[in-house]
C-alpha cells in the first residue's frame, strides 16, 4: 500500500473487496485503535466477518506446485505449505488480548 503497487481489479469481479487503512497518522489516537479494534474483534465474534477461507493446503515436497498455483492468480482463501500432507490441518485464529492499550493515554 505504501509502496503504491498496483492491485488487480480482477478480484473485484467476484464481489471482493479490499480494505487498506493506515493508523500510523497522528491524528489517530491509541483510544481510536482500540476502539476500532475492539468493534472488528466484536463483528469477528459475531460471525460478521470471518477468516479467509478456503484453504488450499501443498505439503513441502508439493512447493513448486504451490508457487504455480499461487502464481496463477486464480485461486480464492488461503495457501498454506506444510510439513504434513493432510487436508485436515487445523489454522488457529489469535484471539485478541484482554486490554490493546491497558494504560496509555491518547
Amino acid at each position: 500500500m505504501l509502496a503504491r503497487n498496483t492491485l488487480s481489479m480482477e478480484p473485484f469481479n467476484r464481489n471482493s473487496s479490499y480494505h487498506g487503512v493506515d493508523m500510523s497518522h497522528k491524528q489517530i489516537s491509541n483510544s481510536m485503535i482500540q476502539r476500532l479494534l475492539a468493534e472488528m474483534m466484536d463483528l469477528y465474534s459475531k460471525g460478521a466477518i470471518k477468516p479467509i477461507s478456503p484453504t488450499t493446503i501443498f505439503p513441502f515436497e508439493k512447493i513448486v506446485d504451490a508457487f504455480v498455483f499461487f502464481r496463477g492468480g486464480s485461486h480464492q482463501g488461503k495457501v498454506v505449505i506444510s510439513s504434513r500432507s493432510t487436508h485436515n490441518i487445523k489454522l488457529p485464529v489469535s484471539s485478541h488480548p484482554p486490554s490493546l492499550f491497558p494504560s496509555s493515554p491518547n
